[in-house]
């Protein structure tokens, strides 16, 4: 029996989307979510799912019979709410880098969805939030990315022309409740994007962590362009993210179904582990 050491890099054509334990520079994971219903709820690689007060997620495989649920195709997982005001589904990605992070300590996530929205006050969002141990499950965004926890935010409501964004960089009030600021073509020279509802759209959020002001800065991008850069300073911890579908008083059903997600983020250790090639 051998015991390998595996080289700290592999060369940048052989990249893919794989966690290739090889690697010390950038893990790449990719979920297409091919798999079924769990008994607590859908199987995922890397995200936890979370409903309250009338959410639920459908999964393109039955639990039971492992057949297809008819929702949708494969490769699929759906969001949905039912008409109560406060119905939500959550999709959460824990922390990717330290709490004491190194200059330079980055992550990506990336998704593909397509919100299908009811007009009112209903929305879904990608919310990158700093707030360690403040922010729970099924903590709710009243107003898309407000609260007293530091937050920023891209979002969608049926009735907006164009994608929105939001920053909350306070965890003293709610910051921000009003004013929230739609993409125009001189948003520090970056571009609008219309919203269309029941469309496939991928969205991204890279997160940087940046010594010298002991903050993260974040860009959003829609279909690889992108459109917001703000920063985190206030709160602790490393932020994580959060997808979420929320009725937001609005009673009528919505959901939000995602075709895949990806996350790159550093790796620093390389792994020594029994070749079976060598057995």
């Amino acid at each position: 029996m051998t015991i390998r050491s595996i080289p700290n890099s592999i060369p940048a054509n052989e990249i893919d989307f794989v966690h290739d334990p090889r690697k010390t520079n950038t893990i790449r994971l990719f979920d297409d979510f091919i798999g079924g219903a769990l008994n607590t709820g859908i199987a995922a690689k890397f995200h936890t799912f979370g409903t309250t007060s009338g959410g639920v997620w459908n999964a393109a495989a039955s639990f039971d019979t492992l057949e297809p649920t008819g929702f949708e195709s494969f490769g699929t997982v759906q969001a949905e709410t039912n008409t109560g005001a406060t119905a939500r589904s959550l999709m959460h990605l824990a922390q990717l880098v330290s709490n004491s992070p190194a200059d330079g300590d980055r992550w990506l996530w990336e998704v593909r969805v397509r919100p299908e929205l009811a007009s009112g006050n209903g929305f879904w969002s990608m919310s990158i939030v700093r707030a360690d141990g403040g922010d729970g499950f099924f903590t709710v965004d009243g107003i898309p990315g407000t609260n007293n926890r530091p937050r920023c935010s891209v979002f969608a409501k049926k009735d907006n022309v164009s994608w929105k964004t939001h920053v909350s960089d306070s965890e003293s009030s709610q910051a921000g409740t009003t004013g929230f600021a739609q993409f125009t073509n001189d948003l520090g020279g970056l571009t609008r994007i219309d919203y269309n509802d029941d469309t496939f759209v991928r969205i991204a959020a890279l997160v940087t962590y940046e010594a010298s002001g002991t903050k993260y800065d974040v860009k959003f991008f829609i279909d690889g362009v992108q459109i917001f850069n703000t920063e985190l300073t206030a709160g602790s911890g490393s932020p994580f993210g959060k997808c979420f579908l929320y009725n937001n008083g609005t009673g009528a059903v919505q959901r939000a179904t995602y075709d895949w997600s990806l996350i790159q983020f550093p790796r620093t250790e390389a792994v020594d582990f029994i070749d079976i090639d060598t057995l």
